[in-house]
């Protein structure tokens, strides 16, 4: 009983996580499946004309001959929806998944009705690797895949259980169970391998823009994610930045060694993660030099009251091992200028940080 528990939890968490995975990429998952469906009406419109021609000079015209038709005049509109109007304006997730969700619908509507009423007393052969072209060729969460293959499977092992031979229908429950089986178990190692992919592009990414020693965003992340806040702003409203440093932290690397400066580094990221708001940016510039930037901050208070904060729980910081006192020094500017932007405001804060280092250090100043 435990182990179907573990089981049944271990599932559990792996739809749960796949339904996120989905949620998280569903503009690139959107674009792959729409590219991929448009090559994939235009190879199913071609098969069903050329399977329309065998069929007519090997049977001869047959009162299912308009069933063809039918699916031949249905799939060139079809076609032309998906290759004239689908995503040129937007692409949008939930369109483009329905869409494909019912390109598969015709598909499998076609084969089974061909597998069982122009073939009564043979078996489908071509239901069974359609059944797992279903399962394997588009993205879709692992719940969804699950009851489209199922769904399909019931409706086709009914009409033959209604309308075949015996001998054809052993061979049709046989045939379509296997592929059901192989559907299946190809969505799930497909959607697995997804996940996990998934988890170590996430890592990749997080890894590139972190700085390693401290967990901060590293300096090419930081001055991505603050372009990007400026440039998408559609109202101004006024932003700080604030530019630290540790005093003389040369000398006590060279005093006490590179490993405790290292705890020192550490220690300084929690005491900015601790000082400032949760939508404040934090980033290491390198060696020790660090840089927070603040949003929307229309007081200069506000600023204020930040520094100081900082400065004060550096010259708490205690590592053992050192005996120096540490603390930093901090230049700091508001941006009030709609004009001014990203590079202009982080030279002022660098002067104003120069300023700070020659009037004595352990200390800020906001540049007016």
């Amino acid at each position: 009983m435990k182990k179907k528990h573990i089981i049944s939890g271990a599932f559990k968490e792996f739809i749960y996580e796949d339904k996120v995975y989905i949620n998280k990429n569903k503009k690139n998952i959107a674009k792959s499946n729409l590219d991929l469906v448009k090559k994939m009406t235009l190879v199913y419109l071609c098969a069903l004309i050329l399977y329309f021609v065998v069929f007519l000079v090997w049977c001869g015209y047959k009162p299912f001959s308009f069933v063809f038709v039918a699916f031949i005049f249905v799939q060139i509109l079809y076609s032309i929806y998906v290759w004239k109007f689908l995503g040129k304006r937007k692409i949008v997730y939930n369109k483009i998944q329905n869409t494909i969700s019912l390109f598969g619908i015709f598909i499998m509507s076609f084969v089974t009705l061909t597998s069982i009423f122009n073939f009564k007393d043979e078996a489908g052969i071509f239901f069974s690797p359609l059944l797992i072209c279903m399962a394997v060729l588009y993205i879709y969460p692992f719940s969804r895949i699950f009851l489209r293959v199922t769904f399909y499977e019931i409706v086709f092992i009914v009409l033959s259980l209604i309308f075949k031979s015996s001998d054809a229908i052993v061979l049709d429950v046989v045939g379509s169970t296997t592929a059901w089986i192989i559907a299946v178990v190809s969505a799930f190692v497909i959607c697995d391998l997804q996940l996990k992919n998934g988890k170590i592009n996430s890592e990749l990414k997080r890894i590139s823009g972190t700085d390693q020693l401290t967990g901060l965003v590293n300096k090419v992340t930081f001055e991505y994610i603050c372009r990007n806040y400026i440039r998408n702003k559609i109202f101004f409203k006024p932003w700080a930045m604030m530019i630290l440093d540790i005093d003389d932290y040369k000398e006590i690397n060279d005093n006490f060694g590179h490993q405790l400066g290292d705890e020192i580094l550490k220690e300084v990221a929690n005491v900015l993660r601790e000082s400032v708001r949760n939508d404040d940016v934090i980033g290491r510039f390198g060696g020790d030099e660090f840089i927070v930037f603040m949003k929307e901050l229309d007081e200069r208070a506000v600023l204020e009251y930040r520094a100081e904060t900082i400065c004060r729980r550096f010259r708490e910081i205690k590592i053992m091992g050192i005996s120096k006192k540490i603390t930093c020094s901090i230049g700091a500017i508001i941006n009030n200028n709609k004009v001014m932007g990203y590079d202009e405001t982080l030279a002022l804060a660098d002067k104003t940080l120069y300023d700070v280092k020659t009037e004595g250090k352990d200390n800020y100043k906001i540049h007016i």
